[in-house]
């Protein structure tokens, strides 16, 4: 990001919550039911010249309890986890009303700038946009990608932009039909000199940008050659594949496909 388009990102933990939520409801409902099952009463421990021993109490008047012979061991081991289940369900169940109250409560901050007057909101930028308007100011940032050689074949997207081959073509039109922003050789500087990727990408949801690095004559020694070369340099800076840096592979013999490059835009983009 060359300059700060909103000081808050959209909330992105809705999802990760109502998962969570599901996985406490499902082991709410097995801790009740491993209680209404476990045996009548409570578990004493003891420790007698280094070794445990355990007891079984049933009545609240009784401080001692049955003591449970290693025989029947696997009656102390039911008592046992009786007990933390019990305790565990406490802080189970608190957690999920936690979470059922933030979910309820969810505030939509982006509502709030909308429900403005026009006239308001053209004199400021709320504290976080809409995706559609932060892409907007996303793409409006200007610069200058590569030159073509006269002499190279003129390739173009569904936009109407040129680019230098036909994988980039299918890149760019996957990106846009899944209506991702991008920079197409957006150049990007480095400690020592400034690069130009194929494509500079932005995830809308996460507010985050992802370099793609396409590498399509794989089988070629010199190209593969740098196409390492080019992959450290981006480590060497701070960009590694799968955090921020996108790269895809293709030789004459295993073309990359427009499926394959859906996949991987759906993975990291959106």
């Amino acid at each position: 990001m060359q300059s700060k388009i909103e000081e808050l990102p959209p909330e992105q933990y809705q999802n990760q919550l109502l998962v969570r939520k599901n996985q406490l409801e499902q082991l709410i409902s097995q801790k009740q039911k491993e209680i209404s099952q476990a045996p009548r009463g409570r578990l004493r421990v003891s420790t007698n010249k280094g070794t445990y021993q355990y007891y079984k109490i049933t009545e609240n008047s009784d401080t001692l309890g049955t003591y449970i012979s290693k025989n029947n061991i696997h009656e102390a081991e039911q008592l046992a986890r009786a007990d933390y289940n019990k305790r565990i369900l406490q802080h189970l169940q608190k957690e999920l009303s936690k979470i059922n109250d933030l979910l309820s409560n969810k505030l939509n901050l982006q509502q709030v700038y909308e429900n403005l007057h026009n006239g308001r909101k053209k004199l400021f930028f709320p504290v976080t946009l809409s995706d559609k308007d932060f892409a907007k100011c996303w793409l409006s940032v200007e610069y200058k990608h590569k030159s073509f050689e006269q002499a190279t074949t003129a390739l173009f997207t569904s936009k109407g932009e040129r680019v230098r081959s036909k994988s980039e073509v299918i890149i760019a039109d996957t990106l846009t039909r899944l209506g991702i922003p991008y920079r197409y050789e957006f150049p990007i500087r480095l400690k020592i000199y400034t690069v130009h990727s194929d494509f500079y990408c932005l995830n809308l949801r996460t507010r985050q940008e992802f370099i793609w690095e396409h590498f399509g004559m794989m089988d070629d020694l010199e190209y593969a050659q740098n196409a390492v070369s080019k992959i450290q340099n981006y480590q060497k800076n701070g960009y590694f594949p799968g955090k921020n840096l996108i790269t895809t592979f293709e030789t004459k013999a295993s073309p990359i496909s427009t499926k394959q490059i859906e996949q991987i835009a759906r993975e990291y983009l959106l």
